[in-house]
């Protein structure tokens, strides 16, 4: 049996508008969305074969700045198989959003138009918080996150 090579591209691409910080000590506004992408990266490689060490998934928090962003956002929408975009309001203001929507969108048409098509899919998941009543916790309402207190239902009336 033959060793299987590592493939360094990630199997999906979690593209999200980013939140601007409303105050210096308002903590990250965008931590449900990490959250979300460890969630993901996780289910990611208990369902497939993914070797160990290669990513499940790519976020652009994962780079430090002055890494070459264009580049380094370039290279993962090219070679993911899926791309996760979180609608948001946000969402649909962002031109960075919607350049990589393009971007993935274009790769997907072309590869179709040149026979070169392989398992390629655009997911979109509807991104908005709610609040937990008995702690007045935030969550995004894409995660499965609960409140561990009294039951977790959220101000939106779900339960988790």
């Amino acid at each position: 049996m033959q060793d299987r090579v590592p493939d360094n591209r990630p199997y999906f691409f979690l593209s999200y508008a980013h939140t601007p910080q409303w105050s210096p000590d308002s903590g990250d506004p965008d931590h449900w969305v990490r959250v979300l992408f460890n969630d993901l990266c996780s289910h990611i490689m208990a369902l497939t074969d993914l070797p160990a060490g290669c990513p499940a998934g790519f976020m652009d928090r994962e780079m430090r700045s002055g890494e070459g962003w264009p580049e380094k956002l370039s290279e993962n929408l090219a070679a993911c198989r899926v791309f996760v975009p979180l609608f948001s309001p946000r969402y649909f203001s962002s031109e960075m959003c919607g350049r990589e929507w393009y971007a993935f969108h274009e790769r997907m048409l072309n590869a179709r138009t040149t026979g070169t098509a392989t398992a390629s899919a655009i997911v979109p998941a509807l991104w908005n918080a709610s609040t937990c009543v008995n702690c007045r916790t935030r969550y995004g309402t894409s995660t499965s996150r609960t409140c561990r207190r009294a039951g977790g239902t959220s101000a939106t009336g779900s339960t988790g």
